[in-house]
């Protein structure tokens, strides 16, 4: 217990010294491998995906997939998201939390499934005890699809999970804004079937 603390405790320290981009994505990539080792799948993924908007690396893509494909049917609980949102990885950095949420939808449709209805709910509970921060919904595609069409779905879903959201909690209107971003931030590269299932996500982002 004591090596990994004092291993996770190094890093910490590593990731706030880094001053490069290229050293903030190595240090942030063995922290996420730390948390991995030990079980601790989200502070893993935060660390990971942290990582990637430091340098693109298609080989710690590889390691964040693992980890996202044993959860990928799983629903978040709102704990679950606003944990990830909590994480002391972007307080250290300064940069705006950012989660990722896997909302099911109908077919090349933006109708939500009773799932995805389900997992909306969910994000309104970790939202709300935000407690009057400003988040931004980001709908995001595969790339699969032409690049407009994509960019019009994106845009659909992200308006009807923050509908959905505004219809289960209670809460001010003009702190929930929303966007689409089609096929132009993809998360994994590969060409998979799986990679294309996760890069079909709504990001929470808190601004």
């Amino acid at each position: 217990m004591q090596d990994w603390d004092a291993a996770r405790f190094a890093l910490d320290r590593a990731v706030r010294l880094a001053r490069t981009a290229e050293e903030k994505a190595w240090a942030l990539r063995a922290l996420a491998r730390v948390h991995r080792q030990r079980g601790q799948v989200r502070e893993a993924v935060v660390c990971y995906r942290t990582a990637l908007r430091f340098q693109a690396d298609r080989a710690m893509e590889r390691e964040m997939m693992a980890l996202e494909r044993d959860r990928f049917y799983a629903m978040q609980g709102a704990r679950q998201i606003a944990a990830s949102l909590n994480s002391p990885v972007y307080r250290a950095l300064g940069l705006a939390p950012v989660v990722d949420v896997r909302v099911h939808f109908e077919f090349d449709s933006f109708r939500l499934t009773v799932e995805g209805k389900r997992q909306i709910k969910e994000m309104g509970k970790a939202i709300a005890a935000l407690y009057g921060k400003r988040v931004t919904l980001t709908g995001h595609t595969d790339a699969r699809g032409t690049e407009a069409y994509n960019l019009g779905l994106s845009q659909n879903r992200a308006r009807a999970v923050r509908s959905y959201l505004l219809e289960s909690v209670a809460m001010d209107p003009s702190l929930i804004q929303w966007k689409g971003e089609g096929e132009h931030r993809l998360l994994f590269h590969d060409g998979t079937e799986l990679a294309h299932a996760l890069n079909r996500r709504v990001e929470i982002r808190l601004d």
